[in-house]
């Protein structure tokens, strides 16, 4: 009977050993296995893009899993590569921000889809949300800022007008530069706001003028929560007196144009350029070429 009860507990501790063993196991492979997951939590874009322009593309990337993670993460317009930037060691639940710059010379005016796909990283199950995609997204032509007539002949003591004009804008909603000319050829007689920008709603115009330096800085913006304008029309009028012999430029410098989203819009400068003759020696010519 001893001899029984000597194997039963034997028996018994053999068998309490094995669970402990397989608890430890168990433990062991469900509790310390190590969790992967990037996600690309979205793209900052602006709604409208540019031709010949390097539009900056934010990506936001994060690390939802327990152990650092590097990889790449790879940005397409209408599943065209546009490039691909690499994250390296990526600590759990942190967020990177990845910028992009699509330089889109040479393509034309389109629909386009943005797309950011991370890596899969080994161990990863879930990868749904390694990819994330914009709405469509507009790629414009950059507007064209310019001086109207492009070119005139005057001669001295003649009163003439040039305006600032702009094209193909897109959702304008303010703008500010600074115009420069040769002080001593010429001498501004007034500076006007143009009917551009006030066609969507009212504004406010700032004018700060340097006679002797030969410039103006002007600021114009729509008020209240409004639409930008678009299309094409004059920003500023600006009469001028030529008071000397000679030729001068007439130039645009620290432009800035901006839509109702606040973003910066880009866009093309064309400077204008003066003759000033002799009173008599010909008629008053401009061109708009």
């Amino acid at each position: 009977m001893k001899q029984m009860n000597r194997k039963l507990a034997v028996i018994a501790v053999v068998v309490i050993l094995s669970l402990l063993v397989l608890y430890i196991g168990l433990w062991q492979f469900y509790f310390s296995k190590k969790f992967h997951d990037i996600e690309i939590l979205g793209i900052e874009v602006s709604s409208r893009l540019y031709i010949n322009y390097a539009n900056e593309i934010i990506v936001s990337v994060e690390n939802n899993g327990d152990e650092s993670e590097s990889f790449n993460v790879t940005l397409y317009g209408n599943d065209t590569v546009i490039d691909v930037e690499t994250v390296e060691n990526l600590a759990p639940r942190n967020v990177v921000n990845l910028t992009f710059k699509w330089n889109t010379t040479g393509l034309s005016p389109a629909s386009y889809v943005l797309k950011a796909e991370a890596d899969v990283v080994p161990g990863e199950t879930n990868v749904e949300n390694n990819v994330f995609q914009t709405s469509v997204l507009q790629l414009l032509v950059k507007p064209t800022l310019s001086l109207s007539p492009l070119s005139k002949t005057v001669h001295i003591g003649e009163n003439f007008t040039l305006e600032v004009t702009i094209s193909d804008v897109v959702d304008l909603y303010g703008w500010e530069f600074k115009l420069g000319w040769n002080a001593s050829l010429l001498e501004v007689v007034s500076v006007e706001e143009g009917g551009f920008l006030k066609s969507g709603g009212e504004t406010f115009f700032l004018k700060k003028l340097n006679a002797s330096e030969g410039f103006v800085h002007v600021y114009c913006t729509l008020l209240g929560n409004v639409s930008g304008v678009s299309g094409g029309g004059t920003l500023l009028t600006v009469e001028f007196n030529a008071t000397g012999k000679g030729e001068c430029d007439i130039l645009l410098d620290k432009v800035n144009l901006g839509d109702s989203l606040i973003h910066t819009i880009p866009c093309v400068q064309v400077k204008g350029h003066v003759t000033i003759e002799n009173p008599g020696s010909g008629n008053s010519e401009e061109s708009s070429s």
